[in-house]
């Protein structure tokens, strides 16, 4: 997929995540039976491809070699004005059997029951909209840890 359609759809999902933070400020985030409210679960789809389409743009993260696994949430919280979101994403290798191992080579993959390898990341993601009268969206991604790290934010540091 080229890159200027990946930033023009990035930018597509950045405002549905917008809109789906914008539902999470003002809703409950869990149901009474202890369930994931709508708009929560719409917040995580919104993550989910925001994250997705950052690690295409990544020059250094083949896509066309991996698949992402769907956001697997540990929690939601509500900070004043703000969203955490903290979970894991599970990735692995599309080129099947290869000789030569896929993974960072500062960690070794864990296994299925099946023999399957995979990689699983830790990801924090903070989002808040910025007061005023357009209240635009804010975000802070942290995705995996050791050689497979990466930050991805819409702001300069300097304007958050």
């Amino acid at each position: 997929m080229k890159r200027r359609r990946v930033r023009k759809q990035l930018r597509k999902y950045e405002r549905r995540l917008a809109a789906a933070v914008e539902l999470c400020l003002s809703s409950p985030l869990e149901r009474l039976t202890g369930e994931w409210s709508e708009a929560a679960l719409e917040l995580l789809r919104a993550v989910n491809n925001v994250v997705c389409l950052s690690l295409m743009l990544e020059r250094s993260w083949p896509h066309q070699e991996r698949f992402l696994e769907y956001l697997d949430d540990e929690s939601i919280a509500l900070r004043r004005s703000e969203i955490c979101v903290e979970g894991r994403f599970i990735w692995w290798d599309l080129r099947g059997k290869v000789a030569e191992p896929w993974w960072p080579d500062d960690r070794t993959p864990e296994v299925t029951k099946y023999g399957g390898k995979y990689m699983c990341e830790p990801f924090r993601a903070t989002l808040r909209l910025s007061e005023g009268q357009r209240r635009r969206l804010r975000y802070s991604f942290s995705f995996g840890e050791g050689k497979t790290a990466r930050r991805f934010r819409n702001v300069r540091p300097t304007e958050a």
